[in-house]
């Protein structure tokens, strides 16, 4: 089971539960979608390879 309190973006402090609430709540279906909505790799960019993951994972088909 995923851990929805892991932090996933460390420079917003972004954890999985943040952006799978606004995957679900945005309909989003890109990770450029994901950022823009709440900033993920939108800095440093370490996390962008889990974001894709993520959204695929969780974006409403």
């Amino acid at each position: 089971m995923d851990d929805m309190d892991e932090i996933i973006c460390p420079c917003f402090d972004l954890k999985l539960k943040d952006l799978v609430d606004a995957i679900k709540k945005h309909n989003i279906t890109t990770v450029e979608e994901l950022s823009e909505i709440t900033g993920a790799g939108t800095i440093c960019g370490a996390c962008n390879y889990e974001l894709e993951e993520i959204v695929e994972k969780y974006k409403l088909k």
